[in-house]
């Protein structure tokens, strides 16, 4: 993946620079879950204990990432962590557009076991 191009509509923005940052660090936690988290057991017991023993992806394995923002006039309601929840399944849709076979489980992997 080189470039992920997302938008989001907040109504307006009171920070733009700030905004587009909170969109950027969403993806990467997004890319995060997607490509790279998993839980483990080990003697029936779960591994990670808390997000500090997930991996984010590092600056150099990121992909350029555009942030269109849309001033639409809309109430203000806030960023939060909009973006993160939307980056696994436009990923999962972009490699089953590249491959032709859908993957059911996250993290997603280059030769899914279970596609369909």
């Amino acid at each position: 993946m080189h470039r992920i191009t997302t938008a989001i509509d907040a109504g307006s923005f009171v920070n733009p620079l700030g905004a587009a940052a909170m969109v950027e660090s969403g993806v990467i936690h997004g890319l995060g879950q997607a490509l790279l988290w998993e839980i483990t057991l080990r003697a029936g017991q779960v591994e990670q204990g808390n997000f500090d023993s997930y991996r984010l992806p590092r600056m150099d394995e990121a992909p350029a990432i555009d942030v269109e923002l849309i001033t639409s006039g809309a109430e203000r309601t806030g960023m939060g962590e909009a973006a993160v929840p939307t980056v696994a399944p436009a990923v999962a849709n972009a490699l089953a557009a590249l491959t032709g076979r859908r993957q059911r489980r996250l993290p997603l992997k280059a030769a899914p076991a279970e596609a369909v």
